[in-house]
């Protein structure tokens, strides 16, 4: 009955105007159960032309994705938390927005995401700033995409905002970072280059517990001056081509720390030590680093990645001491060529060599690595025999994809019993099939025997 009515609903708001108005009466005023009316929109949700609403146990969510008048629902009522999400259609979004508020008045609009894939026009933009003063005391988390603030927007203070991310903005940043509340939790600011050091100075959010600053023109000495330094417990630079060195002493709290593709060399890592509870360290592309031996005292690190740096064998020598690693990511690391002291790592759940120099001699101590589930070899040349590997006990995924391994080199996985994925394209094995599951695999490598 509820999907029914529901789909009543949609065929009137799509029919053409002239429908009689005591039909869509009767449509509007229908009444659905509040139990009847919640179970289809958690199922297939209302769709009333660029409006789609659905609703989960966190709330009613609303996506727009085209110009049209504001829906129509005074017909029924909601009293919950409702998000916004809009598309190409930062106008129809306020507008939308304002209609809610004002059918349902008990509501509260608590997540706003407005994203452009040009800059946003003008009036929009005041579109946008006057409903965020509407929401001023109600918004929780806001995205916006392609907003240029001018020096003289004004920006509303936004009380309950503890999630704020920008992508692509210009202009004024510093009138966004001042909007946040006392008690903002998390700051996401990528591709936008208006950072500067007046941004963050006049903060209120002193006890931000994340900072996401890809892709933009900050540099060490800003990053480690911010007042929110000593809460922080992720910093992600990916891409901060300023970032040269950073002292990570700067940041006792953290627990995931992303510096992939930033300038940074093994001095930056010094300070590391200090931040007892990093859990995740991301220095993927940061070709200036060669040694990691700064990490090897931290007790909680569970994932490292060093994918195409300038490691070498002895700089990665002391991740043997990190106990508790799960995901060690190695590839492109060309000055790597043997890895057999990983082999120690108990905890050890995935592990990437693709486009490393190891070599049959320097992989064979991984057989030891007794929880290991994932391994990912492709183009590793030098390998040609991965027999050793046969006595893993939990490996489910294994990829030879671009190896010199043939039919030798790999019938003794045979007695991998977990084995599910066995990738061999480009190997010297001949016209070698897709080995997706775990029957599959079994059944080709007993036929190799």
């Amino acid at each position: 009955m509820a999907l029914r009515f529901l789909g009543d609903v949609c065929a009137f708001h799509d029919a053409e105007a002239s429908r009689a108005p005591a039909r869509r009466r009767a449509l509007m005023l229908a009444s659905l159960s509040p139990t009847a009316r919640a179970q289809a929109l958690m199922t297939v949700g209302l769709a009333l032309g660029p409006f789609t609403f659905h609703c989960s146990r966190a709330g009613m969510s609303l996506q727009i994705s085209g110009e049209a008048p504001p829906p129509p629902v005074g017909w029924w009522q909601y009293a919950e938390s409702v998000s916004i999400a809009a598309c190409n259609a930062t106008v129809p979004a306020c507008v939308a927005v304002r209609a809610l508020k004002s059918e349902w008045g008990r509501c509260r609009v608590t997540e706003v995401e407005l994203t452009e894939d040009d800059e946003v026009g003008a009036v929009a933009q005041e579109h946008a700033l006057d409903t965020l003063r509407l929401l001023r005391d109600e918004l929780h988390s806001l995205t916006l995409s392609n907003f240029h603030i001018r020096p003289t927007d004004s920006v509303p203070r936004l009380s309950a905002l503890r999630s704020l991310s920008l992508e692509c903005c210009s202009g004024a940043m510093e009138k966004w970072v001042t909007a946040l509340s006392f008690a903002a939790e998390r700051v996401d600011i990528c591709d936008c280059f208006s950072i500067s050091a007046a941004t963050f100075a006049d903060t209120p959010a002193a006890g931000l517990a994340r900072l996401v600053l890809d892709n933009t023109n900050v540099n060490a000495p800003w990053v480690e001056g911010v007042s929110c330094a000593a809460s922080l417990q992720t910093l992600s630079l990916i891409d901060c081509r300023k970032i040269d060195e950073l002292d990570i002493d700067a940041f006792p709290k953290l627990q995931r720390l992303l510096l992939g593709r930033t300038l940074i060399s093994n001095a930056s890592l010094a300070g590391a030590e200090k931040c007892g509870d990093l859990r995740l360290v991301n220095l993927g592309g940061c070709q200036r680093v060669t040694d990691v031996s700064a990490l090897q005292n931290l007790a909680h690190l569970r994932e490292l990645f060093l994918h195409e740096t300038a490691v070498t064998n002895a700089g990665i020598a002391a991740l043997a001491r990190c106990a508790r690693l799960e995901k060690l990511n190695l590839g492109g690391c060309i000055h790597v060529s043997n890895v057999n002291h990983l082999g120690c790592l108990q905890h050890l759940l995935e592990l990437h060599l693709w486009s490393t120099k190891v070599t049959n001699a320097g992989i064979h101590g991984l057989s030891t690595c007794c929880s290991l589930v994932e391994l990912v070899l492709d183009d590793c040349i030098r390998v040609s025999d991965v027999t050793p590997l046969a006595s893993m006990p939990s490996i489910r995924w294994l990829s030879l994809i671009g190896t010199r391994v043939n039919v030798a080199g790999v019938k003794e996985l045979v007695h991998c019993r977990t084995l599910e994925t066995l990738a061999l394209s480009g190997t010297e094995i001949p016209h070698p099939p897709k080995l997706w599951r775990q029957e599959a695999v079994a059944t080709y490598l007993r036929g190799l025997q």
